[in-house]
């Protein structure tokens, strides 16, 4: 990647929702690449 990523707050209700396990495992993957990375942001407008 090559610059910071903002991350929708959804990805992180998704990461919480055991009744769509497809986008709870893709809402983990993208935000354990993220974290690897150093790139994942949050807006302090939705914080």
């Amino acid at each position: 990647m090559t610059g910071p990523v903002f991350v929708d707050t959804n990805v992180f209700v998704y990461l919480h929702d055991d009744s769509e396990l497809k986008k709870k495992t893709r809402a983990d993957e993208w935000i354990s690449l993220l974290v690897r990375g150093r790139s994942g942001r949050v807006s302090f407008q939705v914080a």
